[in-house]
């Protein structure tokens, strides 16, 4: 049996999309403790609020940033939290993804 060990580039993009998908699909899939909520509907871009399911609390909110041209997670002022890996992640693949959405809207 003959091992492949080089890929074009365009196998290696694709190799990295579904590692990405995999990752980020499980990681969204086991989401127990943040609830992801759009607010104020916008024609363009999207503002969404990041809640504790535990603590029922806003962590912050992720919205279009006009500067970076990316959307970014604003963590609220007003607690004092603490993130794990895994929470991290979870906001992270969620901003991700919507940069990601917004890069084909823009391209169509």
């Amino acid at each position: 049996m003959k091992i492949i060990t080089e890929f074009s580039e365009e196998g290696k993009r694709q190799i990295k999309e579904r590692a990405f998908k995999i990752v980020s699909d499980e990681i969204m899939r086991e989401n127990r403790w943040l609830e992801f909520k759009e607010i104020k509907p916008k024609p363009k871009t999207k503002v969404i609020e990041v809640w504790s399911k535990c603590s029922n609390c806003i962590l912050g909110i992720i919205k279009w940033d006009t500067g970076w041209r990316h959307y970014l997670f604003f963590p609220t002022l007003e607690f004092k939290t603490k993130h794990s890996d895994r929470c991290m992640l979870q906001i992270g693949f969620f901003i991700m993804n919507l940069n990601k959405e917004q890069k084909i809207k823009v391209e169509k």
